[in-house]
């Protein structure tokens, strides 16, 4: 089975529309969103429309939440606020009853889908660094064998040894791709799917991975969309110049 996993959209139309035809080219069986679908970009409807349209299970994010319930918007940045501000006023009534409705988490046989960390009543935690980590594993919110996360918008694997990685593309202008072959490993392994609408690795392409059951193969892709198209928008619309300026560069 192939599970198509992203994260992190925030708003971009572009590059998750280059997200699903590129997912559809390869064969996916069921996709997964990671959870913040809006927030930072200027198409919330039609991305939320698209994600409920194409995705079997979406997780919802801190972004999602804090659109919902705007108390959970008061430790975040002014970018981060400014925001879920803007984004609330585009959503309608419908459109907020769904993300409300959105669970923290999904667990599919031994494979568990959360927005941040996989550790109990912190779903929206940061995996930012070994003791992070080795909370998320200690103390679970579910069983799992491998865990996919997003949050940092930053690709990432994280060992249940202590092991960690960070998980670089060769940079470019096409489609690249990263293979992780973990048939051998026998404890649990949590991979940061990155961002497909606002990457923060200095690599401004989309970011999503593709996990095979089968041969537990983890690949993560870039893939390049119109940033310009995305960019243009958010001028039109009055947004802050490094609110734009952090997707072309990918920070």
């Amino acid at each position: 089975m192939k599970i198509g996993i992203v994260s992190d959209t925030h708003s971009n139309l572009y590059a998750l529309e280059s997200v699903l035809e590129h997912m559809n080219e390869i064969g996916v069986d069921i996709k997964v969103h990671l959870g913040d679908c809006i927030g930072y970009g200027p198409k919330p409807n039609e991305t939320l429309a698209l994600t409920l349209e194409h995705f079997d299970y979406i997780v919802m994010g801190n972004h999602d939440l804090a659109v919902i319930d705007p108390k959970e918007s008061e430790f975040f940045n002014p970018q981060a606020k400014k925001a879920v501000d803007w984004t609330r006023d585009k959503l309608s009534k419908d459109e907020i009853e769904v993300l409300s409705n959105l669970r923290y988490g999904h667990l599919l046989g031994d494979i568990l889908f959360v927005h941040g960390s996989p550790q109990a009543n912190n779903p929206h935690g940061y995996l930012l660094r070994i003791n992070d980590a080795a909370m998320a594993f200690s103390d679970p919110i579910a069983d799992f064998e491998v865990a996919f996360v997003g949050h940092t918008h930053q690709p990432f694997i994280w060992l249940e040894t202590g092991h960690y990685q960070r998980v670089v593309v060769d940079q470019g202008r096409g489609t690249q791709e990263h293979r992780c072959n973990f048939d051998h490993i026998d404890k649990r392994i949590i991979f940061n799917v990155g961002s497909v609408g606002q990457p923060r690795d200095n690599d401004p392409r989309a970011c999503y991975v593709i996990y095979d059951t089968d041969k537990k193969e983890v690949v993560f892709y870039r893939v390049p969309y119109a940033v310009e198209k995305t960019v243009g928008l958010m001028q039109r619309f009055g947004f802050d110049q490094n609110e734009y300026e952090r997707l072309i560069y990918g920070r």
